[in-house]
């Protein structure tokens, strides 16, 4: 697996939402809040598929035979470690809510 692939959308993600959390003009916040909840739907996705690959490598025929003969393989665990933080991440930008409506239930 590319591991510079994935630490790229971990700091893509990580720049979205700092620039989300900046204060801008509401009708530009509008735009960003919607690109915001699609970029973390698209990273809820990606974290379940990545999961998904890392849980079938750690079981895997190879890393089976590999942990027989002693030789560690922590592929499959850092692509299951790497999926989780994506899913948390996308989860929490698709919930986040916006603060003119927090300011309209106060």
């Amino acid at each position: 697996m590319n591991y510079e692939l994935i630490s790229i959308i971990i700091y893509l993600s990580i720049t979205i939402v700092e620039i989300y959390s900046k204060p801008a003009k509401e009708n530009k916040r509008k735009g960003v809040e919607i690109i915001m909840k699609i970029f973390g739907g698209i990273l809820l996705f990606l974290g379940v598929i990545l999961s998904f690959f890392g849980y079938n490598q750690m079981n895997s025929l190879e890393s089976q035979m590999g942990r027989l003969v002693g030789h560690t393989d922590p592929t499959g665990m850092v692509m299951v470690a790497m999926g989780v933080v994506m899913g948390i991440v996308g989860i929490v930008l698709l919930l986040k809510k916006n603060k003119s409506e927090e300011s309209k239930i106060a």
